[in-house]
């Protein structure tokens, strides 16, 4: 009997060296280039992608594909370009960077409560300037997406003393937070906000689900941190409230396009601090996201129950 074939499609950063070793029942391929993939992708059994690929390359996944695995959270940028007669078992990494994202939503929540960009700004021209600032204890965050990435942002909220009030496909209550809603409630629960986090998964539910109607429910002092996807939010309404007055600060880690062109006027818009995508990036995100695929490789040859399965009609 043939060995089953997994074909791993990567940018060349993800450590996966030891597989054959470690799996010598298989028939491994590491492909870095498309013109490799292309060699051995259609007689494969499992797939595990660790990049972006084309739809010419999804069509060249075989409908015989049992597994494929997404390295990272997002799997928006590998399911539509998946066939539509394609439905192997999907999984994803998501987690893995979770308590430093949330690490990194409560360090800029400070940042903009403390205005700090003001601050710097102020040290740059040597003025001395004070003003007051209002604690994040007793305030409200209301929490787009509740997810593994969501309730980490939550326990570290609600251990500062905020409210926590979360939105959801499945407004459920959760142990995490105060409240939960559904998504059909958003406009409504946006204007109890002091911090609103965005979270969500990129579906077409959540594509521009933050637009300038959803903008004008929040308070004008309210401030607005992404750390989801970044095409959930509409950049241009984003930064016309911001320009306006109408919000009181907001952090992009993601963008709908990435990276962020040098000449993109989101770069200078007021009271917008702008990261490159480094919320979730551990020093050892490559070696995690590595073992992780391992692991449920390891479950695949068993024939056991996989981790993080995904949701290919919700998309996460």
């Amino acid at each position: 009997m043939a060995k089953p074939r997994i074909v791993a499609y990567t940018r060349g950063d993800t450590p996966l060296d030891d597989v054959p070793a470690r799996f010598p029942e298989i028939d491994f391929h590491h492909c870095t280039r498309p013109e490799d993939v292309a060699r051995v992708l259609p007689d494969a059994d499992a797939l595990f992608i660790a990049r972006r690929i084309t739809a010419e390359e999804g069509r060249l996944i075989p409908t015989t594909l049992r597994w494929l695995h997404i390295s990272g959270a997002g799997v928006d940028h590998v399911l539509p370009f998946l066939p539509s007669d394609i439905h192997p078992t999907t999984t994803n990494s998501r987690g893995l960077s979770a308590d430093l994202i949330a690490d990194y939503v409560i360090c800029t929540a400070l940042i903009l409560r403390w205005q700090m960009p003001r601050a710097l700004r102020a040290q740059a021209d040597h003025r001395w300037e004070r003003w007051a600032t209002i604690p994040l204890d007793g305030s409200t965050m209301v929490l787009l997406g509740v997810g593994t990435i969501g309730r980490a942002v939550a326990r570290r909220a609600r251990d500062m003393g905020l409210r926590v009030v979360g939105i959801r496909r499945r407004p459920e209550p959760i142990q995490e937070a105060d409240e939960c809603y559904p998504l059909s409630d958003l406009h409504r629960v946006l204007r109890q906000a002091d911090v609103v986090v965005i979270t969500l998964p990129l579906t077409p539910a959540t594509t521009n689900l933050i637009d300038e109607r959803a903008l004008r429910e929040m308070k004008p002092t309210a401030t607005l941190i992404v750390v989801g996807r970044g095409r959930v939010v509409n950049e241009d309404d984003l930064a016309s409230a911001l320009r306006r007055g109408r919000l009181g600060g907001a952090v992009l880690d993601v963008f709908a396009s990435e990276p962020l062109e040098s000449a993109s006027s989101l770069w200078d818009v007021p009271n917008l601090l702008v990261t490159s995508h480094i919320s979730g990036e551990l020093p050892d995100i490559r070696e995690r996201n590595a073992e992780f695929f391992k692991e449920n490789l390891g479950r695949f040859l068993r024939g056991e129950a996989l981790l993080s399965i995904v949701d290919q009609e919700a998309g996460y």
